[in-house]
């Protein structure tokens, strides 16, 4: 018999209403499995009485006949997610005793809807890794590690190189993705800003969907790069992803990007799918790629691959086409995203909220405010984290901001063009999300920072363009480990989006 635990969002939903599951057991059954877990290390605070006390506030709603949308679904939040009373630390320790006085906007919506918090996720510092290794809290550890070198059957695979060893949970939400794998919650947030929700939805075989950007509130949201930042939800089925989407999109007048209103349209039955790729090269360099293209032939044929591979000559615009765009998109991505980094980063100063450096106490006495400041941003920011406010601040400097940042910005609007282009002919477009399968996590340490973040090839061209789009599982490599799938869809059209996925999944009999 199927634990509850273990049930969809959706069935778990269903029988809170019918009374057949109380929402305190459930609750308490997560918290027992987030310990339980410990090891996976993808929390960094348990909410375990406020948890409590939700699950009775939502025990005697459901009694009373007065049940809400998610009353008594356990959920967890990356720790970008400002929760008032909990702990919000972004990952650093800059933050590590912050706690906020109010909780972000798609939190109160959930909570309005009668979801339960049980922690805070672990994640990279300040959402800038691909790993979940650079956070303060230490690597996440992806649930699927004891799986690898494994074939379907469960069954030792000789000589796979994975076997037995920790595999990276992604990042920089990892620690989401990994609790949503292990089956500790059914569905848990996390923040997209280059791919931090699509790449660890890869590596873990979790559905992860990041929405058009506005369609969310950034509101109470650590910033990282404010023009591309965007909540996403982790799940274990399209299904349930969107059933905790729909609650958090919305328009909220503290977030001037936020959308106000808009009407969807009617969803085409007969949706025509664009495939995009790279050049033969990057296919041929990443095994992870070759299988994929196996799996989009046998869920759409041969023959339809080869008629929908969208050519680069076909979408050009100003002399740049597709191919042009494979390196140009990362490199405009990571300008921008450091760019903004750089400005959002230099509130933390050490002076009021922060943290505050030890050894140079007597600064502030000696009203040497710049060294106070420095000690404490050397302190309290990671290698990583150092290393973008660098290069953000060398992209923006005089001399550099019209040769390098507008140059970026004016790649984005031609990205933008092209996407637009595309979705005149294909409803939905499609790709891979990652060039390489799950990772160790011996390997992502000794990673080269342009290694880790060519982790983001296939991810960056939507998030620059700001499209709404989903990772899921789709095939497997060698060692058993999952290869994830990405549709994008045009801006504002998640239901659009839904319908596709949930089109695909039943193609290839995808069950959590």
């Amino acid at each position: 018999m199927t634990h509850p635990c273990d049930l969809s969002l959706v069935e778990m939903s269903e029988r809170l209403a019918c009374g057949d599951l109380c929402p305190v057991a459930l609750t308490e059954e997560a918290l027992r499995r987030a310990e339980e877990n410990k090891h996976l290390n993808a929390f960094v605070t348990l909410n375990k009485e406020g948890a409590l006390e939700q699950a009775e506030q939502s025990r005697k709603l459901i009694k009373e006949g007065k049940m809400r949308a998610l009353e008594g679904i356990p959920l967890a939040y990356k720790d970008m997610f400002c929760t008032k009373g909990l702990r919000t630390t972004a990952g650093s320790r800059m933050l590590e005793n912050f706690v906020p006085p109010y909780s972000a906007h798609v939190v109160k919506l959930l909570e309005g809807e009668g979801a339960i918090c049980i922690g805070k996720c672990n994640q990279d510092e300040f959402a800038m890794g691909s790993a979940s290794i650079t956070g303060f809290g230490g690597a996440v550890v992806n649930p699927l590690s004891d799986q690898a070198g494994k074939d379907q059957t469960g069954k030792d695979q000789a000589g796979k190189d994975k076997a037995g060893k920790q595999l990276s949970a992604g990042g920089s939400s990892g620690g989401s993705a990994a609790a949503v794998a292990a089956g500790i919650v059914p569905a848990a947030l996390g923040t997209d800003t280059g791919g931090s929700v699509r790449q660890p939805a890869a590596f873990t075989g979790c559905v992860g969907v990041k929405p058009t950007y506005g369609r969310c509130s950034r509101f109470g949201i650590v910033a990282y790069a404010s023009s591309l930042d965007q909540a996403g939800v982790f799940a274990r089925s399209v299904q349930d992803a969107f059933a905790v989407l729909h609650h958090m999109m919305g328009y909220d007048e503290r977030d001037m990007t936020s959308v106000d209103s808009y009407r969807g349209e009617k969803v085409n039955p007969d949706m025509n799918f664009g495939i995009l790729l790279p050049s033969l090269d990057v296919v041929e360099k990443y095994p992870a790629i070759s299988e994929w293209l196996k799996g989009m032939e046998m869920l759409l044929g041969k023959k339809s691959v080869e008629k929908n591979m969208i050519a680069g000559e076909r979408y050009k615009t100003k002399d740049v086409n597709l191919q042009n765009l494979e390196s140009g998109a990362l490199e405009a991505y990571y300008i921008i995203a450091t760019a903004e980094a750089s400005s959002n980063l230099a509130r933390y100063d050490g002076v009021r909220y922060t943290h505050r450096s030890t050894h140079r106490s007597t600064a502030l006495k000696e009203n040497n405010i710049d060294e106070l400041i420095s000690g404490s941003r050397s302190e309290g920011f990671g290698s990583e984290v150092r290393r973008r406010i660098l290069m953000g601040t060398h992209v923006l400097s005089s001399g550099y901001y019209d040769a390098i940042y507008v140059q970026a910005q004016k790649m984005r609007r031609i990205l933008k063009g092209i996407f637009e282009k595309m979705f005149e002919t294909y409803d939905i477009i499609l790709s891979p999300v990652t060039p390489t399968t799950a990772f160790t996590l011996e390997e992502a340490k000794n990673f080269s920072p342009q290694a880790m973040y060519l982790q983001d090839f296939f991810t960056v061209q939507a998030s620059l363009a700001g499209l709404p789009c989903l990772s899921m599982p789709f095939v497997k490599d060698a060692n058993g480990l999952p290869i994830g799938l990405q549709l994008i869809a045009p801006a504002f059209q998640e239901e659009r989006l839904l319908a596709a996925a949930s089109h695909v999944e039943k193609i290839i009999g995808y069950k959590p």
